[in-house]
């Protein structure tokens, strides 16, 4: 039983690391294209639950591949391979998430719209959103996976205590959430 609840916690953990990279992403893009600071996220934590999604399908599926380097004539092609494969993957979540939300009776338009892409789907998905996905997932399988799995692998009862009390948080952030409604409302937090 021990063994099984810390496999939830830990899995858990790693959803929130992603989720905590997503919202750092979204405000540091934010940020450079907007020139404002907000919480782009449906809760009120530094934490966007779609980025937890992705990250966890994508590591699930893509860390042993990224490690493998496969070769088109003498160029190591597999960084692009991620890449795609990141873009692709991410971008089929995005696209998932809109339809649930659409089904759940929310308007995915109140969290993101790419009305303002040349190239998009619906405004649910877009082409130049989809490669920065994929290069944020290159960045996060080549330079962050290894601390990651060092957080999630240590046995230091402070590391552990900040792994359970992030799952508290994470998920009483959550439950309020589902209770009150989103706490995204397009308002910068500051202006720069």
């Amino acid at each position: 039983m021990k063994s099984k609840l810390q496999s939830i916690e830990k899995l858990m953990t790693r959803f929130i690391c992603y989720a905590i990279v997503g919202w750092l992403y979204e405000a540091i893009l934010w940020i450079f294209e907007e020139h404002q600071l907000m919480n782009r996220g449906f809760c009120f934590g530094p934490w966007l639950p779609i980025y937890g999604f992705g990250g966890i399908l994508i590591s699930f599926s893509l860390y042993k591949f990224a490690k493998k380097k496969r070769y088109l004539g003498k160029i190591n092609i597999t960084p692009l391979l991620v890449l795609i494969f990141v873009a692709v993957v991410s971008t089929a979540v995005e696209l998932a998430t809109t339809y649930i939300m659409d089904i759940a009776g929310l308007d995915f338009h109140t969290l993101w719209s790419y009305d303002d892409y040349a190239i998009n789907f619906q405004e649910r998905i877009a082409l130049l959103p989809a490669i920065k996905f994929g290069i944020l997932g290159c960045i996060i399988i080549y330079m962050a996976q290894e601390k990651i799995n060092a957080f999630l692998s240590s046995e230091k009862t402070s590391v552990v205590c900040i792994r359970c009390a992030l799952c508290v948080l994470f998920l009483t952030d959550l439950i309020i959430h589902l209770i009150i409604g989103s706490n995204y409302t397009d308002v910068p937090v500051f202006y720069f």
